[in-house]
């Protein structure tokens, strides 16, 4: 599971298993979407009836049918020079 990010707070969840797709969207109140992905496209509906396609541009950008455009959430990783030695990282 990804988390995305589209300028709201909180993020989307997105669960990819094959060509099969989830979005979580509990945390804006709505339910979750089901859906396919095939080469580089998502087809996503919702409960409500809503549908949406979404081409991924990148490996951390979709851009969906709706206009708006989803980035994946990356954790910040603390670039302290202990923790880079420690892991055995290349500073």
């Amino acid at each position: 599971m990804d988390l995305w990010d589209f300028g709201e707070p909180g993020q989307a969840n997105i669960s990819v298993s094959g060509t099969s797709s989830t979005i979580d969207m509990s945390n804006f109140g709505v339910g979750d979407g089901h859906g396919t992905i095939e080469n580089d496209s998502f087809r996503v509906n919702f409960a409500d009836g809503s549908n949406f396609v979404g081409t991924i541009e990148s490996q951390h950008k979709i851009k969906w049918s709706n206009g708006t455009v989803w980035t994946k959430f990356i954790p910040k990783v603390e670039e302290d020079e202990h923790y880079f030695i420690e892991h055995n990282y290349d500073l």
